[in-house]
C-alpha cells in the first residue's frame, strides 16, 4: 500500500508525501527481512531515485541507483539488472541525454519477464521509453511503444495512470502526423475515462482542446 501511495504522490508533484509513503515502504521492508520481500527493498531504493529526479536532485539520485546497482549484482536472477537499466535510463532522460537515455531503457525492456501477475512493472519500463523515443523525436518508435504499453494484460494493471497517459500521447503523435481521425479517436479513448478527473489537469485540458479542434 505504502508503495502505491508513495506512487500515486510521485506523479501528482507532492514530493514531501511521496518521501513519507516511501520512507513508510522502506521500513516494513527492512523490518521483515524475509526472502519474500527482497522486491519491496528493491522498490524502495527505485522510489528513492524516482523522487530524487522529480525533485532535481541528481545527485542523491545517481548515489541510491549506484546502491541499488551494487544490490541487484549480487542476485542470482541476472535480468534484475532491469531495475538499474531503467534508473539509468531515467536519469539520462531527465538530463536530455536522450540517445544514452534510449539505450539504457532499450536494455531495460528487453530484460522485462512475462505478465505473469498484476504487479509486474511493463507499464513504467514502456512509459519510460516511449518518452525518450517521443522527446528526441522519433514518433514512430515512440508510437510503438505505446501501442505496446496499450495492449499489455497484467503488466498494466499497477501503472493504470500510465496506460490512460498513453492515449493521450498517441493522440498528440498522430496530431503531429497530420492523422486527424486517428487523433480523435485516440483523444476520445484518453477522456472517456477521465471524464470525472479533477478540472485542471494539464493533460486533460490539452486533450480537450485538440479534440475540440479536430472535430
Amino acid at each position: 500500500m505504502h508503495f502505491r501511495l508513495a506512487y500515486a504522490e510521485w506523479r501528482s508533484g507532492n514530493h514531501e508525501e511521496a518521501i513519507k509513503e516511501r520512507d513508510q515502504a522502506g521500513n516494513l521492508a527492512v523490518a521483515h527481512e524475509l526472502a519474500d520481500v527482497a522486491d519491496p527493498q528493491r522498490w524502495s531504493q527505485m522510489l528513492k531515485v524516482m523522487i530524487s529526479l522529480k525533485m532535481n536532485q541528481f545527485e542523491k539520485g545517481q548515489k541510491t541507483a549506484a546502491e541499488l546497482k551494487s544490490m541487484l549484482e549480487k542476485q542470482l536472477n541476472k535480468k534484475l539488472s532491469r531495475m538499474s537499466d531503467l534508473l539509468a535510463g531515467m536519469i539520462e532522460l531527465r538530463k536530455n541525454n536522450l540517445s544514452q537515455a534510449i539505450e539504457y531503457l532499450r536494455k531495460a525492456v528487453s530484460l522485462m519477464p512475462f505478465q505473469y501477475n498484476l504487479e509486474t512493472e511493463h507499464g513504467l519500463f514502456l512509459d519510460c521509453l516511449a518518452q525518450a523515443y517521443y522527446k528526441s523525436g522519433n514518433l514512430d518508435k515512440a508510437r510503438q511503444e505505446y501501442e505496446t504499453l496499450t495492449s499489455l494484460t497484467g503488466g498494466r494493471a499497477a501503472w493504470g495512470d500510465l496506460y490512460a497517459k498513453s492515449f493521450y500521447m498517441l493522440g498528440k503523435i498522430a496530431e503531429k502526423k497530420g492523422e486527424k481521425a486517428k487523433a480523435v479517436e485516440h483523444d476520445s479513448k484518453f477522456l472517456d475515462p477521465w471524464k470525472d478527473a479533477d478540472p485542471g489537469l494539464t493533460e486533460l485540458e490539452d486533450a480537450r482542446r485538440r479534440l475540440n479542434a479536430l472535430r
